[in-house]
């Protein structure tokens, strides 16, 4: 059961992170996709192969608040590169 609850919050942190990047950026919705760098896209590779290989609810649950850290991270990171594009044009 506990395994069970760990994947449920991974699934509902993954899907959080595509509903805000499907949703619009400021006024402005994102009219083209974003390209991940090599080493992005290697970062993702190794995040998929180590949730594939976890058994452990414990380990699963890590794994998803590190994520839940990292999303908040970068809206916070978006937020303030609107806001200085924002400042810096008027």
């Amino acid at each position: 059961m506990l395994l069970w609850g760990s994947l449920v919050v991974l699934a509902t942190t993954v899907l959080c992170l595509l509903d805000t990047l499907a949703s619009p950026i400021g006024s402005e919705a994102m009219s083209m996709p974003i390209d991940l760098s090599i080493a992005q896209q290697f970062e993702i590779e190794r995040f998929n192969r180590v949730i594939d290989a976890s058994v452990d609810p414990a380990e699963l649950q890590h794994l998803a608040k590190q994520l839940l850290q990292a999303w908040h991270t970068q809206k916070a990171a978006t937020t303030w590169a609107i806001s200085q594009r924002m400042s810096a044009s008027s």
